[in-house]
């Protein structure tokens, strides 16, 4: 399915969240999308490099070439309806191509200088005479960026956009809806996978929420917002539906068997926890050291607590909110900690590990729960806890989390798995290629340019 006029299609490589962030939208958001899944599932920290195999969505652009030239007024604009393409009928047009090439290069023509103007632009809204930066020395409009971008890159980034349009046919024809669920359900795979990354790497911990932000330079509420995140949503959902018909129960049998201890349910205790911790000083040498003078005063704060909340002066939750929340991030708005297992691990990557001390005693608690203890003295400080409640170690069973398994089947896959979507999408539907040398040479012409060598690589 490739323009015999053209270079052959290139294969679909991840483009860099910091280029990808200056595209628009839709493309630009898709394009960011993809880009951030394959930097959290292969690179964790926002310094590293791309996996090249990691998405299989879109194509990496070409290095920038020199910024175009200004040229004078031209006579009356090629007819830009002109279709570069044909998806199942529906046609992408030569201008839908240059505004998702200015989308995506525009910022990069003409420097820093006016970066944060250009990223205001909306492109699809200029006209061909349009000014897009006017200095002593010239003029550039949207026809010599248009035109030096279609010359450059105008390949790779059809292929971008044909891809849109297949994702987007498909979602529609399965009735696929982005809810909050498959938002919430998107948003927990991009973070797994960006602590999988950073844990292979034994790089500091990031949430999802500061990676957006530092690689997108936007927040997190924004960004699943885009309509390129709810389209990647949607595709994963779709590639979720295809395993459901593919994968057979020997496959989800040899997966469960083979992640057991992921399924196991541990022994827990269900705390909620206000932890008063030891403040450190230093010594004469410069060595951190907790004096007894200090452990006396956190000790005392922590019996008040204590004996304030058993009193019934102040609730648990009202005292956590006011003393324990600086302590313990990680928590809930109650100072609920959640399900804490024998090594005091809780669930959650980069929270404080409750104190063996601590465990031992809450572990040790009789019910009825839920039920207060007396303030737990450690090395480290002193913890208050509530037992909300307890539960035995349970062996899993297969036909009680079958879904569950088979996301994770899926997930463990979902780059290969996606390709494969892709690629059937592509096979199952009537893709027609219009010459790009060819109009562009037209678009040239009809701008006012003289001959040149045109390209769409």
């Amino acid at each position: 399915m490739t323009d015999p006029a053209d270079p052959a299609a290139p294969p679909f490589r991840p483009t860099p969240p910091g280029r990808a962030r200056r595209l628009g939208l839709p493309l630009a958001s898709f394009v960011a999308g993809v880009a951030v899944m394959a930097w959290i599932g292969h690179a964790g920290a926002p310094s590293a490099k791309p996996d090249p195999a990691a998405a299989a969505l879109v194509s990496a652009p070409a290095s920038p070439a020199a910024p175009p030239v200004a040229t004078p007024p031209a006579a009356d604009a090629q007819d830009q309806s002109v279709p570069v393409a044909t998806v199942n009928g529906e046609e992408v047009s030569l201008r839908a191509l240059e505004d998702a090439l200015l989308k995506k290069e525009g910022a990069e023509q003409v420097e820093d200088a006016v970066h944060h103007l250009l990223e205001r632009t909306n492109w699809s809204l200029l006209k061909d005479d349009d000014l897009i930066v006017a200095t002593a020395m010239g003029q550039v409009k949207r026809r010599e960026v248009a035109l030096h971008l279609l010359r450059d890159k105008s390949g790779p980034v059809r292929e971008e956009l044909i891809n849109i349009a297949l994702v987007e046919q498909a979602l529609a024809k399965a009735g696929v809806v982005i809810d909050d669920v498959a938002t919430n359900a998107e948003l927990a795979r991009m973070e797994k996978r960006l602590h999988e990354g950073l844990d292979k790497r034994k790089q500091p911990l990031m949430d999802l929420r500061t990676f957006i932000q530092q690689t997108e330079k936007t927040t997190l509420e924004a960004f699943i917002r885009q309509p390129g995140f709810k389209m990647l949503a949607g595709l994963h959902i779709l590639v979720q539906q295809q395993a459901r018909k593919e994968v057979t129960d020997e496959e989800l049998q040899a997966f469960f068997d083979q992640h057991r201890e992921r399924y196991r349910t541990q022994e827990a205790v269900d705390l909620a926890d206000i932890y008063v911790p030891f403040i450190p000083e230093k010594d004469a040498s410069g060595k951190e050291v907790v004096t007894e003078e200090e452990k006396v005063q956190r000790q005392k704060v922590a019996w008040d607590l204590y004996n304030m909340i058993r009193r019934k002066d102040v609730s648990f939750e009202k005292t956590f909110g006011t003393f324990g929340r600086v302590a313990d991030q990680d928590s809930d708005a109650n100072g609920r900690v959640g399900w804490v297992t024998r090594d005091g691990g809780r669930g959650k990557r980069g929270a404080r590990r409750i104190p063996a001390r601590v465990v031992e005693e809450a572990f040790n608690a009789q019910g009825p729960f839920p039920v207060m203890l007396q303030p737990v003295v450690h090395d480290l400080g002193v913890d208050v806890i509530r037992v909300l409640a307890r539960r035995p170690a349970e062996e899993p069973v297969l036909s009680l989390m079958h879904e569950r398994v088979l996301i994770d089947l899926v997930d463990a896959d979902i780059d290969a798995r996606t390709k494969r979507l892709l690629e059937g999408l592509r096979r199952s539907s009537a893709i027609t290629y219009a010459s790009l040398p060819a109009i562009i040479k037209e678009r040239a012409k009809a701008a006012g340019e003289p001959d040149s060598e045109t390209g769409g690589k």
